[in-house]
């Protein structure tokens, strides 16, 4: 099955009105191969603050890179024409792991504009993976930009071969196409932090964990964002993918082929990844066509599962459809697959469901039919494993009690044999 590129993830703040000022984070979410969250800080030097980010960036490789857009929306449950939306397109990397909004709303419009209702903050974020390269059209100048290095590299080695051969062995290094791919690298790791102009650390998060981020509470903020994506983050791509483009380089006309082998992948990864957005109407949601079947199915065995859901916003309907699936999709993996913090969220995550209207006595059956059986599982685990133990402590008492059975028999076969004439008049 083809990884999807794009994810909508559902957030419910409960009892927003007695959150501290600090760090909240979402239970995560799977998208491009990888677990996400949302991070909140509820009251932030007077806003609400909204990031997205990975889940233990520490175990990602140096040169791990996705490139993200990303929706964060804040529903106001009154008026869907007052819900706040702030969007950004930016590159995910194991250093700068962080992304969103220090200033994304003013507490006080949260309280007072129709954002709290029952004290619940709904919280929505919309994620698409992007290619590295935009269009083929960037990947073509990259690779035009790699040969004229290999021509300055090649007219360089030219001329160093008419010095002392000391003097080349102590210059060629430096010359090297795949160690400028390198230097290069180091720059653009610098260029991803101080090229952004409002690079705010939330209250309680250390320097290490500085958040990159927009100001979101700004009319100008969803083009800041993109804005400082545009300049830095192609200009990181392409720094990014020298080391490896380099060495392509320096194979000479094997590598020749080796780039004409990846311009054609870039244009195939271009046509593939991008995101499908067309959507179709079951029962008044709107879902993907991957989702058809599954939704349809699901109102043929449970009619009336809707009919108390509350809200009228597609996005919010389409968002909590999502969740079902996700909770439905769990529920069909082996007990022995499932942890407990799994089964933990899929709970949390069912009773936002039936806070929200969704009907779901059924569901809730099956999920405590699953912990049962998770905690079954878990105590026919402990008990095979005392057994087999206890197997392996009777085979080997097997093992004693037949080398010592064998001994006895040669003991009595011995005392039993007559004795030879030679043994009687030695």
């Amino acid at each position: 099955m083809c990884e999807p590129v794009e994810k909508r993830f559902l957030w419910v703040l409960k009892k927003f009105s007695t959150l501290k000022d600090e760090c909240y984070l979402s239970r995560p979410f799977v998208f491009s191969g990888w677990n996400w969250r949302i991070i909140a800080f509820p009251n932030n030097k007077g806003h609400l603050s909204l990031y997205i980010g990975l889940l233990n960036p520490e175990s990602l490789s140096s040169i791990w890179t996705r490139k993200v857009k990303f929706r964060l929306t804040v529903v106001n449950k009154i008026s869907k024409d007052d819900t706040k939306v702030l969007d950004g397109q930016k590159l995910f990397t194991a250093r700068n792991h962080r992304w969103g909004f220090s200033k994304f709303l003013r507490c006080h419009k949260l309280r007072d504009d129709g954002f709290l209702v029952g004290d619940k903050l709904i919280i929505v974020a919309d994620v698409h993976a992007l290619p590295t390269f935009s269009t083929p059209e960037e990947f073509e100048k990259f690779l035009e930009s790699l040969r004229l290095m290999r021509v300055s590299f090649n007219r360089s080695k030219r001329d160093s071969s008419c010095q002392v051969v000391q003097k080349t062995e102590n210059t060629g290094e430096s010359l090297k196409v795949g160690n400028l791919g390198m230097r290069c690298n180091n720059v653009a790791s610098k260029t991803e932090v101080s090229n952004v102009d409002n690079d705010d650390a939330p209250q309680g998060a250390s320097h290490d964990d500085a958040f990159e981020d927009g100001q979101g509470d700004d009319d100008d903020a969803s083009s800041l964002l993109s804005s400082v994506n545009d300049k830095d983050v192609s200009s990181i791509n392409k720094l990014k993918s020298m080391e490896d483009a380099s060495k392509t380089v320096e194979n000479g006309d094997t590598g020749c082929t080796n780039v004409a082998s990846a311009t054609e992948a870039s244009n195939d990864l271009l046509k593939e990844i991008q995101p499908v957005k067309e959507t179709m109407d079951v029962n008044g949601f709107h879902v993907f066509p991957s989702h058809v079947e599954s939704v349809s199915h699901i109102f043929k065995r449970h009619p009336d599962i809707a009919l108390g859901f509350r809200p009228k916003n597609q996005q919010i309907r389409k968002a909590y459809m999502n969740e079902l699936l996700s909770v439905i999709d769990m529920l069909c993996q082996p007990p022995e697959k499932l942890s407990e913090d799994d089964l933990r969220n899929a709970d949390e995550t069912l009773v936002d469901l039936i806070d929200a209207g969704f009907k779901l006595d059924w569901l809730k059956t099956k999920l405590d039919d699953i912990s049962e059986k998770k905690k079954i599982e878990q105590g026919s685990g402990a008990r095979l494993q005392t057994m087999e133990e206890e197997l392996q402590k009777l085979k080997q008492m097997f093992l004693d009690l037949e080398t010592q059975l064998q001994m006895e028999k040669a003991e009595a076969s011995a005392a039993r044999a007559p004795l030879s004439f030679n043994d009687v008049v030695c």
